[in-house]
């Protein structure tokens, strides 16, 4: 039986990362107290992250016989960005601007893939390598994301509110690299939208994560200035 969206496979993955995720920076964070030591559990999930992401991109290559190396470059916007969230966490320094672009995207992309997988039936098998890698990839660029927050690694900032526009536009950029160049027929949903039957293409996502993530930011910074208030 082909698995099914809300399944019971799918429904114990849910079950599975969440509790995985709860449980595991629970006892993350009580027990690093260093620094350096909640560095390296930032930099061990990025590691991960970016294996998940490896594998899924070789698992899409050897879908074909032969194998389509052309395929082993993310096209799509959250294997790129789960790509670049887990080279910043895991080379970048701790509060790096690529990180408060990356980590929204991560986090947002991660959910929702997670809860709506529009590729979870294309093979019979649950554990389908394409299926279960880029469900895998989704999970922990969520993960990684939340980590950042919960271990102290980026710091929500006014002074960064350029990440996210400049980050869009070098995803816009690497999309017209690989549809004029690379001749791919899409890349980064420049041309098709996320979910069928929407007008979710890049060209919308990004100004809704940029106005989202200005949100984000005048929140922050209101809580802090009232908390600051309110301490003197």
């Amino acid at each position: 039986m082909v698995p099914q969206r809300y399944g019971w496979q799918h429904l114990t993955y849910i079950f599975f990362i969440v509790t995985a995720t709860i449980v595991g920076l629970w006892v993350a964070k009580k027990y690093t107290k260093s620094e350096k030591a909640k560095a390296i559990v930032v930099r061990v999930l990025s590691a991960l992250l970016l294996l998940a992401v490896f594998v899924n991109r070789l698992s899409v290559v050897y879908k074909t016989n032969p194998p389509e190396w052309n395929w082993i470059l993310p096209d799509s916007l959250c294997g790129l960005n789960s790509f670049v969230l887990a080279l910043a966490g895991l080379c970048g320094k701790k509060d790096n601007s690529v990180l408060h672009f990356a980590w929204l995207a991560g986090l947002c992309g991660g959910v929702i893939v997670t809860i709506y997988p529009d590729f979870i039936g294309q093979n019979p098998s649950f554990m389908y390598l394409p299926t279960i890698s880029g469900l895998l990839h989704h999970s922990l660029s969520a993960v990684v994301a939340i980590a950042l927050f919960v271990f102290g690694h980026i710091r929500i900032s006014y002074r960064k509110w350029y990440c996210q526009f400049w980050g869009f536009v070098c995803y816009l950029a690497a999309g017209a690299f690989f549809i004029t160049v690379m001749g791919y027929g899409d890349a980064y949903h420049m041309v098709n939208p996320v979910l069928d039957n929407t007008p979710l293409t890049i060209w919308l996502i990004a100004p809704i994560f940029i106005v989202l993530y200005l949100s984000i930011i005048f929140t922050v910074e209101m809580i802090r200035k009232k908390k600051k208030k309110m301490s003197n």
